[in-house]
């Protein structure tokens, strides 16, 4: 009779909602190896692997590169324990902000029904639970890294644009990014031609809020790896996915300069 405290890859999959594509990898890396194999080869995990993948999710919840997570949970002083705790320390500061952000919502529903928006305290309101560390962070990002006139440009823009072609934009960027994520997976060059159709797209949304010079383009492309929030945004879907942009970025702003 089979270990009940024994599992499968695919158990581990279901479990999870990992692929078992992505625990193999994890295996691969010797983040999560498998503990031993069965008759016919296929990985096993047990009770302590299926805690230590938790971990993993937790710390990728919070962006850790998984290089970092496997120094975290193989040190030998790592405490399961003192880590959930941290872990739900942290959760519950989201929640905290994320039920003062409905808060923020539903008074700024009211607001717009009944009309009553008069004063600056309703006004600040409307920004209640984002942190104020966020949004020094944004700030200095648009201070360092864009021009002011492109700033101004591209906001002067976006306040002109009607619902319909804000959602047109949203479909187009969700067409880019499926896109790059199939060429990714497919493994064609980051200075493919397919690659550079999907690039290519790309640089005419950044268009339609400003005009983006081949400096701006590789800038751009340099940000995708470097602000850990595009980073993730890209990752998310498939690992390296922001760097392979970025190195997408650069080959179309140099095919720009000749």
């Amino acid at each position: 009779m089979q270990d009940r405290n024994v599992y499968t890859i695919q158990q581990l999959s279901a479990f999870s909602g990992l692929t078992v594509r992505t625990l193999r990898h994890y295996d691969d890396l010797g983040l999560l190896p498998a503990r031993e194999r069965n008759s016919s080869g296929h990985r096993l995990y047990s009770r302590s692997d299926l805690l230590r993948l938790q971990q993993i999710m937790f710390y990728r919840e919070l962006d850790v590169p998984l290089s970092e997570i496997a120094e975290i949970v193989d040190d030998p002083d790592f405490s399961l324990t003192e880590a959930l705790e941290r872990h739900r320390k942290r959760i519950g500061a989201e929640i905290s902000r994320l039920q003062k952000l409905i808060a923020t919502i539903d008074t700024t529903l009211h607001t717009v029904n009944q009309e009553t928006m008069s004063d600056r305290t309703n006004e600040e309101l409307l920004y209640d639970g984002f942190s104020k560390e966020q949004i020094e962070e944004i700030n200095a990002e648009v201070d360092l890294t864009y021009d002011p006139a492109i700033v101004a440009e591209s906001r002067k823009r976006a306040k002109v644009m009607t619902k319909k072609e804000i959602e047109a934009f949203k479909i187009e960027s969700s067409d880019i990014l499926n896109g790059l994520i199939a060429a990714f997976r497919r493994g064609a060059a980051a200075d493919s031609e397919e690659t550079l159709k999907w690039i290519g797209r790309h640089v005419d949304t950044i268009n339609r809020f400003y005009t983006p010079t081949p400096e701006i383009i590789s800038g751009l492309g340099d940000l995708y790896v470097q602000d850990p929030r595009f980073t993730e945004y890209y990752d998310k879907h498939v690992d390296g996915l922001a760097a392979y942009v970025r190195k997408g970025m650069k080959a179309y702003a140099e095919s720009m300069r000749t």
